[in-house]
C-alpha cells in the first residue's frame, strides 16, 4: 500500500504496520530508519504535492494576490512544523514554477505510461 508518510508513520507507531520504504528521493526525518526505494534497488521516486488552482480566465493581478496570500500563510508560525510532522515539506512557489513542475511531471509519467502501454479499462 502506498500512503502519505504521516499516515504510514502513525500506523507504524501503533505497531500493526511496518513501513518498508519511502518513495522520496531521500530518507524522511519523520521515518529516518526507513530506506528509500532507490536504496533498495528500485530507482523510483514519487511525491505527493498540492496546489491551488483558479479558473482559466482569472486576471493575473488576482492570481498574484492569491499567490502572495498563500505564500504568506505558509510562513505563519507553526505551519512548517505541522507540514513536516506529516512527512511533507512546505515549498511555496509561483504559478510559473508550478507550470514548469507540471510539464516535467507530464513528460516523465507520460513516457512511463507509453513505455508500459498502460491503458484505462
Amino acid at each position: 500500500m502506498v500512503l502519505p508518510a504521516g499516515a504510514a508513520a502513525a500506523m507504524a507507531r501503533d505497531g500493526g504496520t511496518r513501513v518498508l520504504a519511502v518513495a522520496s528521493p531521500e530518507r524522511l526525518p519523520l521515518l529516518p530508519d526507513v530506506p528509500t526505494l532507490a536504496e533498495l534497488g528500485l530507482p523510483l521516486s514519487l511525491g505527493l504535492w498540492q496546489a491551488v488552482y483558479v479558473p482559466v480566465r482569472t486576471p493575473a493581478p488576482i492570481i498574484a494576490q492569491l499567490n502572495g496570500a498563500l505564500r504568506q500563510a505558509m510562513q505563519a508560525p507553526g505551519f512548517g512544523e505541522m507540514v513536516r510532522a506529516q512527512g511533507a515539506r512546505p515549498e511555496p512557489g509561483t504559478p510559473e514554477e508550478l507550470a514548469t513542475f507540471e510539464r516535467r511531471e507530464r513528460q516523465v509519467w507520460g513516457a512511463t505510461v507509453r513505455e508500459l502501454n498502460i491503458r484505462l479499462e
